[in-house]
């Protein structure tokens, strides 16, 4: 879950860091992420894997919830009200945003800027995805269909707020009143639509309203920072109002859902002493195993892709810096070098030419070296070593074979 969503916001930083002039640059950056990311799960493979199994194998998974087309009718009845409320919406479903997200997200939309493009298609996508079953399953590891990832949702409504505060503490007038008709809109659209205690979704619509009135007439406050004062008791208190409901006896008492300690405590002395310990044995040999498979698997592939990163950067770079890169280049280079500072004007009869890898500390500045043997026709043999980089002799020796 949290890696598909860590890729979806790198996808959206690049979005936001190049425009449709800068296609290429986006791109090769985020192949360079996404090398560097799976470098990184091979790493964590070790304990990724058997955490991995494990949750596949539980018993819950597509028992649960099992996954539909879509979600039944109440879900879609009640998701506008569980938006800044505490309704317990199903499948795991849990929103209760602050009042101060509606007109956050009124702003988002009412006051375009183009820089914010990005953010508003994102919201968009995130929403429908919340409202689609299949997204809730895919970031579940396909497993059963619950949106247990609402917590990322739920960040950026809280960036849309951050990035929307300037704006909503200079509202402008005409701003102020097509936020207020949003409200009244969605409390059109939610009220009638509940199928639960409607008192915790009004008092959320009036401290909307409250907010967009104070920051609307923050300017004819004698004290600038009044208005904003007043601001946060209100977000303070949307916080403790959809708490208070969630958990009173008033509310949704959801306090009444809890085990108590000592229940829980007297069903584990309850159960059989000896198939526990069974169970438990067996399930920690089969992970054993298992871990170890895993590790030496993981550290083969991530050897292997190390040393494949380091040997391809180092051929990159030796490929960037050798000027000398045919044989016929290297048979002249050496013709020459043993005519002139060997003086041994023989005829050549035998070539061997083999091309090294030498690689340095910067691995950009690896090059080429190439090893010539040079028989000639008196029985004279010839090792030289040539600088691919500039063609000169680093390495010369004659014998007599």
């Amino acid at each position: 879950m949290l890696a598909i969503i860590t890729a979806i916001y790198t996808v959206y930083r690049l979005c936001c860091l190049y425009d449709r002039h800068s296609v290429k640059q986006a791109v090769g950056g985020l192949l360079q992420v996404t090398l560097w990311a799976v470098v990184g799960v091979l790493m964590s493979a070790a304990i990724l894997l058997p955490v991995i199994l494990t949750f596949i194998g539980d018993n819950r998974n597509g028992v649960q919830y099992p996954l539909t087309l879509l979600y039944d009718a109440d879900f879609y009845r009640n998701f506008l009200a569980a938006y800044t409320t505490s309704h317990n919406q199903a499948y795991q479903t849990y929103l209760g945003f602050n009042a101060v997200a509606l007109p956050a997200i009124c702003l988002l939309y009412f006051k375009r800027k183009p820089e914010e493009k990005p953010l508003r298609i994102l919201f968009l996508l995130a929403t429908a995805a919340l409202l689609i079953p299949v997204f809730g399953w895919a970031l579940n590891g396909f497993s059963y269909m619950a949106n247990r990832w609402v917590w990322a949702y739920s960040l950026l409504v809280a960036y849309i707020v951050t990035t929307q505060w300037q704006k909503l503490r200079h509202i402008t007038v005409g701003q102020a009143v097509a936020c207020v008709g949003a409200l009244a809109l969605y409390s059109l659209l939610t009220i009638p639509l509940m199928t639960t205690d409607t008192r915790n979704i009004s008092v959320s619509v009036l401290l909307a309203f409250l907010i967009i009135v104070l920051c609307a007439l923050a300017p004819k406050f004698k004290k600038k920072h009044l208005a904003t004062a007043l601001v946060l008791v209100l977000v303070l208190t949307s916080f403790t109002g959809n708490a208070a409901y969630f958990y009173s006896s008033y509310g949704k008492h959801k306090t009444d859902t809890f085990v108590a300690t000592e229940k829980v405590n007297r069903r584990i002395k309850g159960a059989s002493g000896r198939k526990v310990k069974k169970a438990a044995k067996k399930f920690s040999l089969k992970m054993a195993v298992t871990t170890v498979c895993i590790v030496l698997v993981t550290l083969v592939v991530a050897a292997g892709i190390v040393l494949g990163s380091v040997f391809g950067v180092a051929v990159g770079g030796a490929k960037r810096n050798t000027s000398v890169v045919s044989q016929e280049e290297v048979k002249q280079i050496a013709l020459d070098y043993i005519k002139t500072e060997l003086n041994i004007d023989e005829e050549a009869i035998g070539w061997k030419i083999e091309r090294d890898l030498e690689m340095t500390s910067k691995l950009k500045n690896s090059y080429y070296i190439y090893e010539v043997e040079v028989n000639t026709s008196r029985g004279k043999e010839i090792e030289l070593e040539i600088d691919g980089r500039n063609g000169k002799v680093i390495y010369v020796e004659v014998d007599r074979y």
